[in-house]
C-alpha cells in the first residue's frame, strides 16, 4: 500500500476548527464582494461627483446591507452543516452528515441569490437615492455595477465552496460504509458562466468609472481604460486559482487512481469530495475499480487452482514413477535374473523358451523405464533441464540441436519447459516431415524463454489435437502462456514464456 499524502493546507485548518470552516467560506465570499462594492462606489463617486460626506453615506448604507446578507448567509451555512456538526461530535450518521456537507454549496448559492434579488437590488437602489437623485442612468449603473459585483462574489463563493468543504468530506468518508451519496453539488458549467459576465460587468464599470470624467482628455481617458483592464484582469486571479485548485484536484487524484489501477492495485478506492461531475467520475472509477478487482481476486483463484492441479498431478507423476521403479522395475530386474540363471542349467528347448522369455521381460523392462521417464524423468530431478532436454533430444528420431543454460530454475518452472519441449519434439516426430529441429531455452525479463523450431511443413495450431492445448494451461498456470508460428510450408515454432519467482 502506497502511504498517505501529507494533509493540505485546508485540511490542516479543519482539523483545527472543524465545521466552523465548512460555514465560513460564505463570509468569505461577501467579503470579497465587499472589496468590489468598494470600488464601485469610488467609481460611482467619480462618475457623478460626490462630496466625502455623500461617498461615507453610501458606504455606511451599503454596509449594513452587506452586514445583514453576511449575518443571513452565516446563520444559513449554520444550519445547513448542523449534521455535520452533529457527526463531529459522534452524535449522527457519517452519510447523513455527507449529503449535508455535499448539498452546502447548492443551498448557499440559491441562497444567495435569493438575497441578491431581494435585498441588494433594492437596497443598493434605496442607498444610492439617499445621496443623489434617481434618473434611468443612474438606476442603469446601479443595475450593472450590483449585476457584476454579485456575480463575482457567487463565482467566488462557489469555488470556495470546493476548497473549504473537501476536507470535511474526507473526514466523514474515512466512517462512511458503502458508496458515497450521488448528491448533486454545483455543476463545474454552472461554475464557469458566472465568471464572464462577473468580469466583463466589473471591467465596463471600471471604464466608465476611470475613463468618463469631463475634466481631463482623451490620452488620460485612455490612460484609465488600459488600467482598468489591467485592474479586471487582476481581480480574474483569484477566481482562476479557485476554480483551477476546485478541479486540479480531483482530476489528479484520478490519474494516481488511474496509475494504481495500471500496477494492478484495486486496493484504494479515489476519494469522492465533490459534488459535480467530477464527483461522479470518481464514484464511476470506483464501481469500475470494484469489478476489476473482483476480476483479479477471481483470476487469482483460478490460477492458484491451476497451480495447485498442476503440482498435484506432477506429484502424482513422480509417487508413480518412484513405484515402478522401487516396485515392478525391480521385480522384472529380478525375474530377468532367475530366467538368466535357469537359462544357464537348463538345455534343448527348455534352454530355447527360457532365452526367449527373458527377451520378453528386457523388452517389458525398457518399456516400463520408457513409461517411467515419460511420466517424470529422473534426471529432470538430479542435473537440471539442460541434462534433460539433451537426454530427450537423443531419444527423438531426427536431429536435434539443443542449447540451454546449466543453471537451475524453480522445480514447476523446469517440469513446464520440458514438457513443453517433449510434446513439441513428439509432434515434430509425427506430423511435421522435417530434416532437423532446434530447441533454444535462454533466461530473460524474468521469465525462461522457450522455444522449439523446426523445418517442417508447418500448418500446427494450439486447437489441432497436438497436446499443446493442455500444456497451455500447465504454463498458464505459471502466469506464463504458450504461443504457436506455424505458416504452411515454413516450418513451426513453439515458443512458451514462464515467469521465474
Amino acid at each position: 500500500m502506497s502511504a498517505e499524502p501529507p494533509l493540505s493546507l485546508p485540511e490542516r485548518i479543519y482539523h483545527r476548527i472543524g465545521w466552523w470552516m465548512v460555514v465560513s467560506f460564505s463570509v468569505l465570499a461577501w467579503t470579497a464582494g465587499a472589496v468590489v462594492m468598494c470600488a464601485l462606489i469610488w467609481i460611482f463617486a467619480r462618475i457623478y461627483p460626490l462630496s466625502l460626506a455623500q461617498a461615507a453615506k453610501l458606504a455606511g448604507l451599503l454596509g449594513v446591507m452587506w452586514f445583514v446578507c453576511v449575518a443571513a448567509s452565516f446563520i444559513q451555512g449554520v444550519i445547513s452543516a448542523l449534521p455535520l456538526r452533529r457527526f463531529e461530535r459522534g452524535e449522527g450518521e457519517a452519510a447523513e452528515a455527507w449529503t449535508a456537507v455535499v448539498r452546502i454549496p447548492m443551498r448557499a448559492l440559491k441562497f444567495n441569490f435569493s438575497a441578491g434579488l431581494l435585498i441588494i437590488y433594492p437596497a443598493s437602489i434605496l442607498s444610492v437615492a439617499q445621496v443623489v437623485p434617481l434618473s434611468a442612468p443612474v438606476v442603469g449603473l446601479i443595475m450593472l455595477g450590483t449585476a457584476g459585483n454579485f456575480l463575482y462574489s457567487l463565482t467566488t463563493s462557489s469555488f470556495l465552496a470546493a476548497v473549504f468543504i473537501r476536507p470535511a468530506l474526507r473526514s466523514i468518508s474515512t466512517e462512511l460504509r458503502g458508496a458515497t451519496s450521488a448528491e448533486s453539488g454545483i455543476r463545474l458549467f454552472d461554475k464557469t458562466v458566472y465568471v464572464l459576465p462577473a468580469l466583463g460587468i466589473s471591467m465596463a464599470m471600471f471604464g466608465c468609472g476611470l475613463a468618463l470624467d469631463s475634466r481631463v482628455g482623451m490620452s488620460t481617458a485612455l490612460t484609465r481604460l488600459v488600467v482598468a483592464t489591467v485592474v479586471a484582469t487582476v481581480a480574474t486571479v483569484p477566481v482562476t486559482m479557485l476554480f483551477a485548485n476546485s478541479v486540479n484536484i480531483p482530476i489528479d487524484e484520478l490519474l494516481l487512481g488511474t496509475k494504481r489501477v495500471k500496477a494492478g492495485d484495486y486496493s484504494k478506492r479515489v476519494p469522492e469530495l465533490s459534488g459535480d461531475e467530477l464527483g461522479e467520475l470518481a464514484r464511476s472509477f470506483n464501481e469500475a475499480m470494484a469489478g476489476l478487482s473482483e476480476r483479479q481476486q477471481l483470476a487469482r483463484e483460478v490460477r492458484a487452482s491451476r497451480a495447485r492441479i498442476v503440482a498435484a498431478a506432477d506429484e502424482s507423476r513422480k509417487r508413480i514413477e518412484r513405484n515402478l521403479h522401487d516396485g515392478a522395475q525391480q521385480r522384472l530386474v529380478a525375474l530377468a535374473l532367475d530366467l538368466k540363471f535357469l537359462e544357464e542349467t537348463a538345455s534343448g528347448d527348455m534352454r530355447d523358451a527360457l532365452h526367449q522369455a527373458g527377451e520378453s521381460v528386457k523388452e517389458a523392462l525398457a518399456e516400463l523405464r520408457e513409461l517411467a521417464r515419460g511420466l517424470h524423468p529422473q534426471i529432470l530431478s538430479t542435473d537440471g533441464l539442460g541434462p534433460a532436454l539433451s537426454q530427450l533430444a537423443s531419444r527423438t528420431k531426427l536431429p536435434v540441436r539443443v542449447v540451454a543454460p546449466s543453471q537451475r530454475y524453480p522445480e514447476p518452472v523446469e517440469t513446464a519447459a520440458y514438457f513443453v519441449v517433449a510434446e513439441a519434439l513428439a509432434n515434430v516426430s509425427k506430423y511435421a516431415k522435417a530434416a532437423s529441429a532446434q530447441v533454444t531455452v535462454e533466461a530473460r525479463n524474468g521469465s525462461l524463454n522457450v522455444e522449439v523450431a523446426d523445418d517442417g511443413i508447418g500448418g500446427a495450431s494450439l486447437g489441432a489435437g497436438t497436446g499443446l492445448s493442455g500444456l497451455a494451461d500447465r504454463v498458464a498456470a505459471l502466469d506464463g502462456r504458450l504461443t504457436i508460428d506455424s505458416p504452411v510450408g515454413a516450418g513451426t515454432k513453439v515458443r512458451a514464456e514462464i515467469p521465474v519467482r
